[in-house]
């Protein structure tokens, strides 16, 4: 992760650190310390490329909300970064990027790992 922000407010910079996902398939395994403190496991269920900005869905299996679909928008930044915000409590998916105050809203900015 190189940047993030919650509910309007830009993360800690540890927390954004010590972020990382993983994707393989449909699976994906994150570690977001200002989110939960165990690895969060979702299956994405849907990429719906006609929308704009694009929209991801997505069922976590572990973590908070477990069982809930959660659905986020993203859109890439070249082949190796991406953004995505979503409402973890799938209360009020996000219309377009960034976050207000008491939205319960994340904003990500995730770039790949050089191997």
């Amino acid at each position: 992760m190189v940047s993030a922000e919650m509910d309007g407010k830009k993360m800690h910079d540890n927390h954004v650190k010590e972020s990382k996902i993983t994707f393989v398939g449909d699976k994906v395994e994150v570690i977001t310390p200002h989110q939960h403190k165990e690895k969060i496991i979702a299956s994405i269920t849907k990429l719906d490329l006609t929308k704009n900005p694009r929209e991801m869905h997505w069922v976590r299996s572990a973590g908070p909300n477990a069982g809930t679909t959660v659905i986020a928008i993203y859109e890439f930044d070249g082949p190796d970064q991406y953004k995505i915000c979503f409402d973890p409590a799938n209360i009020d998916a996000p219309k377009k990027f960034g976050t207000k105050t008491e939205s319960g809203h994340f904003w990500h900015t995730w770039k790949r790992a050089k191997k």
